[in-house]
């Protein structure tokens, strides 16, 4: 039965314990398309959140970033701040 079963999945037999069976299949590669209105300086970010009690399932939502934009590590978008001009260098130049 585990044998016919690893043919029909195309799967690889791994381990056998009591009712227990463990499989392998690799998983398939698939080729991503680029989205039409994601161009240039514009990427597709997967954002997992956790639930606050930790009972329920994570949010999972999808995200266009622009090139200035970045995902922290609690899931938020921020921009990135204009780099400050040096007074000292604008008071040499002058």
């Amino acid at each position: 039965m585990y044998e016919h079963i690893c043919e029909e999945l195309g799967a690889a037999p791994v381990q056998h314990i009591g009712k227990l069976l463990v499989l392998y299949r690799p998983k398939k590669e698939t080729v991503k398309e680029r989205r039409a209105k994601a161009g240039k300086g514009l990427r597709e970010v997967t954002i997992v959140k956790a639930s606050a009690s930790g009972a329920k399932r994570p949010s999972v939502t999808k995200v266009i970033l622009k090139g200035n934009e970045r995902v922290t590590a609690g899931g938020n978008v921020k921009r990135a701040k204009p780099r400050q001009a040096s007074t000292k260098k604008s008071a040499l130049s002058k």
